[in-house]
């Protein structure tokens, strides 16, 4: 029997507008029974459409620092203005419903989940993760950024500004990722996506997405320095 432990989170970085959303989207629709999004905590304002407890649990900003002072999060990061942060608890009751959390979170907060070997919170035990990242060509980046119509011209450069921090940190990491997926065929990168999260169950003695393609490997998801080196955003 392999000593290897159980994957039990998904972490997927990528900036505004490559479509994680998309892609997440198809994957839970497919494949719901083994996976789950942790509700994060953010200090910002709901949205039109939003509710608290699903798409974020919305909070004062006193209560997070608390939080935060009383070791509660995974990880916790303050972007444009706002914390966001996964929360312990969040990613347990995902694991106690024997499904892989997904975590949807920036660079930042990826690199404090890495650096933590375990949380340090009560009973908690850390998570085993594996960690990806989705980008797309430049131009057509840009082009999603700017055609999403939700943000003013201040929020609009604030984007454009992460996605290059984004970038740099990708180039300056090449080893950070176990897989890069860039989102230039929606068809073609879902099944990129497939293989990646495919490839690291079996690494870690888990059933693959697909009883079929059990040899899914690293192989199938192209990283084309092209297409993420020297992102020169219109800023």
């Amino acid at each position: 029997m392999s000593s290897q432990k159980v994957l039990n989170a998904i972490i997927v970085c990528g900036p505004s507008g490559v479509g994680k959303g998309t892609l997440l989207k198809r994957l839970f629709d497919n494949f719901g029974s083994r996976f789950a999004y942790s509700v994060s905590h953010t200090t910002r304002a709901p949205r039109a459409g939003e509710q608290d407890g699903r798409e974020y649990h919305f909070a004062k900003r006193e209560d997070v620092i608390k939080m935060r002072d009383n070791n509660e999060f995974l990880e916790l990061c303050e972007v444009h203005g706002n914390f966001y942060g996964t929360s312990i608890a969040a990613v347990k009751a995902v694991q106690e419903a024997n499904k892989t959390c997904v975590i949807e979170i920036d660079v930042q907060g990826a690199e404090k989940v890495k650096q933590l070997s375990a949380p340090t919170h009560g009973d908690a035990t850390g998570i085993q993760a594996a960690y990806l990242f989705i980008t797309a060509p430049q131009e057509e980046l840009e082009k999603r950024i700017r055609g999403r119509g939700q943000d003013n011209d201040e929020m609009l450069q604030k984007r454009l500004a992460t996605a290059e921090k984004e970038f740099a940190f990708l180039e300056a990491h090449p080893n950070f990722f176990d897989a890069v997926i860039v989102n230039d065929d929606l068809d073609a990168s879902y099944g990129r996506l497939v293989d990646a999260i495919s490839a690291e169950f079996v690494k870690h003695s888990m059933p693959p997405l697909y009883a079929a393609r059990p040899t899914a490997t690293r192989n199938a998801v192209h990283l084309n320095k092209n297409t993420i080196k020297k992102h020169n955003f219109s800023l």
